[in-house]
């Protein structure tokens, strides 16, 4: 699962921020011909970067899809549309989820005020971007599927995040790269956030989360076992899905001792 987040999206978003990725995507070939009222559809692996699509080979579900998961919104998405629009009093503590980036990368200049004021109207490009941002931030979600994970970012704790990898390995992309998610405080700035589906980790007598999540097949293999209140998790191909291992994984972290079953396994 790992592999494959970074394949899709190392190719297609470090290609882009990394100092030569412009070069290589003037490249492309020129566009049709393309006539008034003619619908240009996306082929449905696209991610947007500045506005721009760029193709990455995996099945991604953009914000504008139906579907999708719109950071963009100020409203709560999974609760009663009467009680949706935000309120100080319900939380989030702002409308927003995200900000604009506004520092550049340490060491390569940051952004000047000229700068700040021509992309805060819309003006980012790729150029400026990539001397922006230079990481990937990546978590696993502790909220099991993509649904879930949006869910608690959105709704409950004011968050974001760029892109969601599913279990069944859907990609979704809330907001273009070009915003700044909140989702590693003091990295938000430089970085690319990536949530996976993943339950999380915890101590010796706290494995009521893994004990619902995972399970045995009748050849003793482990599975990942979506609780029934979670309606399916929002997967949009159903399917036996498996940790990397059979076996969780333990270690000691800050002097606890956590257990942890591995991300997902390719199919």
């Amino acid at each position: 699962m790992l592999r494959h987040l970074r394949r899709v999206l190392g190719a297609a978003v470090i290609g882009l921020v990394c100092a030569g990725a412009a070069a290589m995507l003037s490249a492309c070939a020129s566009k049709p011909a393309m006539r008034p009222g003619l619908e240009v559809a996306r082929t449905g692996d696209e991610i947007v970067v500045c506005g721009r699509l760029f193709h990455t080979g995996a099945p991604v579900v953009l914000w504008t899809d139906p579907g999708g998961y719109d950071a963009y919104r100020t409203e709560r998405r999974f609760v009663p549309w009467a009680r949706a629009a935000w309120s100080p009093d319900e939380g989030p503590e702002t409308p927003a989820r995200f900000g604009l980036r506004y520092r550049g990368v340490p060491g390569a200049g940051g952004l000047s005020a000229e700068d700040i004021e021509r992309i805060r109207g819309g003006g980012w490009d790729l150029p400026t971007l990539q001397r922006v941002v230079d990481q990937f931030v990546i978590h696993y979600d502790a909220a099991g599927t993509s649904r879930s994970c949006f869910r608690v970012l959105h709704d409950v704790r004011g968050l974001s995040v760029h892109f969601m990898l599913d279990l069944d390995g859907t990609i979704y992309q809330t907001m273009d790269v070009k915003e700044r998610a909140w989702h590693a405080t003091t990295s938000n700035d430089r970085s690319v956030g990536i949530e996976i589906a993943n339950i999380g980790a915890y101590p010796p007598g706290e494995g009521g989360p893994l004990d619902r999540w995972y399970g045995r097949d009748e050849a003793g293999r482990t599975v990942i076992t979506i609780p029934a209140a979670l309606d399916g998790g929002g997967l949009r191909r159903p399917g036996v899905y498996r940790p990397a291992r059979d076996e969780a994984v333990v270690g000691e972290i800050q002097g606890r001792t956590p257990r942890q079953y591995g991300l997902r396994a390719e199919e």
